[in-house]
């Protein structure tokens, strides 16, 4: 969808996902919804795709308001540029042909006489064959479309000097093709002819007829592998045997010095056998550049490719970058684990994880097949988590906080326990002792005075008063303990029975009798 058309370094991948999954869901966003800021470098850019990419979905969904760029035009004042018109004119012109319209060349001509004069600059018509509209290459017998790219068409054709059939690959934008999609195009015809491996598309000519470049490949005629997986779902095994002779035709690319990077279902073409064939080596980049090679097919830094098929390292998705993807096992239950094992190990985010090679790859999945150990290692759980860490630092340093946090707390709360326990355990000692004191205390004050008084001194005469002041001692040791332990009954019971044999004392006569007397009632109290 508007491939080659644009730098892709100058559009923001975020914007567009968003923007094109919207579509996909049957919920369309506004372009101005996700458009950059003006005064960033990726808005010119990502509103250019925006446009292009709208235009194929409105026309491709037949909505009752088919865009044309007029509309753009008055929303988006930086689209009025003649480069940028002429390059999105293209762009409806193409769609609306993919999609059942037959606009002519004088319409173009007038609505935008000063960027359409000829209609040459809208390039080719991609009409079906009946139209008429097919070119005319000598000594080939042009029958039909084989499909179109956002670069280029191919036509189904006859070679007539060998009389076999072949694919006649064009630039769409014929004479007026821009340096870029030149430098792409002859950048894939010198991939393809140092290419000879039975899975990757041949290439028999690369010429040009008034002014127009085109390659002689191959013909394979039984359609892609994206759309074979749209039909049905292959076996597991026969994915298995189709990834190894993949991964071995890519190794077989990158042996010669070219990187194919665009590799994806809809770039594999299959043969009516189902032997795949990779094709569409228009963005391949070459590990050794060759002499007089554009620069701009080699330049680093810049995005090219498709997002989804993307290593993590390669694209700007945050996603792709951080989450890890469903296990396969999800995808396809009854997945040998060795299968599982090797799946996981081409999707690890760290390229050193990797395999190092396709070549190691395609042996592996062999080892697989032949019932060898792999070389493969499957992740533990450690190994997870530890991923997991690494990608969500911010995440990671919240919950070892929390941890510590709780950890300091318990650890704490522990300590704090046991100063409690520890300090319980000394009160209950002191009361003890504290207890143990009392009760010595009273017992001495018991014996001492009242019995020492009441048994000793009562039998000698007149000693009442010496008696009774050791009783109003008595009292005053009694008067201490109920202002300190007052709340125990036995305090209370012993402090009224020295009360009361002081008033005993102090009603009895000075004699003899009367001492017997107050013995007898000391003695009953008791």
């Amino acid at each position: 969808m508007a491939e080659g058309s644009f730098f892709p370094d100058a559009i923001d991948e975020d914007a567009r996902r968003r923007f094109e999954r919207a579509w996909s869901l049957g919920s369309p966003l506004s372009i101005e919804s996700v458009l950059p800021a003006a005064d960033t470098v990726t808005h010119l850019g990502t509103l250019e795709e925006l446009v292009a990419i709208e235009l194929e979905l409105a026309w491709r969904a037949g909505t009752s308001q088919r865009p044309l760029i007029e509309g753009y035009h008055a929303r988006f004042a930086s689209l009025r540029d003649s480069t940028i018109t002429l390059r999105l004119l293209r762009e409806e012109y193409r769609v609306r042909q993919l999609f059942g319209d037959r606009p002519s060349v004088q319409e173009y001509c007038r609505r935008f006489p000063h960027v359409v004069s000829t209609g040459r600059e809208l390039g080719e018509p991609v009409a079906p064959p009946e139209s008429g509209g097919l070119p005319e290459i000598p000594h080939y017998e042009i029958t039909g479309v084989i499909g179109r790219g956002g670069m280029g068409v191919v036509f189904a054709a006859r070679d007539t000097r060998l009389n076999r059939r072949v694919a006649l690959k064009m630039l769409r934008a014929g004479r007026e093709a821009s340096p870029t999609e030149l430098a792409r195009f002859r950048a894939e015809a010198e991939a393809v002819a140092r290419l000879q491996h039975a899975n990757i598309v041949g290439i028999y000519e690369v010429s040009e007829h008034e002014g127009r470049a085109f390659l002689a490949l191959e013909f394979v005629d039984g359609g892609n592998l994206a759309e074979q997986l749209e039909a049905s779902t292959p076996t597991i095994t026969e994915t298995a045997a189709l990834i190894e002779m993949l991964a071995r035709a890519v190794q077989c690319a990158h042996d010669h010095g070219i990187v194919h990077r665009d590799l994806k279902p809809s770039n594999v073409l299959l043969t009516r056998d189902g032997v795949p064939k990779i094709s569409d080596f228009g963005v391949a980049k070459w590990l050794a550049p060759m002499p007089g090679q554009d620069s701009e097919q080699t330049r680093t830094g810049e995005m090219i490719g498709t997002p989804a098929y993307m290593a993590p390292e390669q694209t700007n998705d945050r996603e792709i970058k951080t989450d890890d993807p469903l296990p396969p096992s999800r995808l396809r239950p009854r997945l040998p684990r060795d299968l599982e094992t090797i799946c996981r190990h081409c999707l690890e985010k760290d390229p050193a994880k990797r395999y190092s090679s396709c070549a190691e790859l395609a042996d592996d999945l062999a080892r697989a097949r032949d019932g060898l150990p792999i070389l493969a290692r499957p992740i533990t759980a450690l190994g997870r988590t530890v991923k997991w860490l690494r990608r969500k630092p911010v995440t990671a340093a919240l919950i070892a906080v929390t941890l510590l946090a709780t950890l300091a707390l318990l650890v704490g709360g522990l300590w704090y326990n046991r100063q409690l326990g520890d300090a319980l355990t000394r009160e209950i000692a002191l009361r003890q002792g504290a207890e143990a004191n009392l009760r010595a205390a009273r017992d001495a004050v018991d014996q001492m005075l009242t019995r020492v008084a009441e048994a000793r001194l009562a039998k000698l005469p007149h000693t009442e008063r010496v008696v009774a002041r050791l009783l109003e001692d008595a009292l005053g040791f009694y008067q201490s303990f109920l202002d300190r332990h007052g709340d125990r009954g036995e305090v209370r019971r012993e402090a009224a029975r020295a009360y009361r044999r002081l008033g005993d004392i102090r009603l009895q006569p000075s004699s003899t009798n009367g001492h017997a007397r107050r013995r007898e009632n000391v003695v009953r109290d008791r």
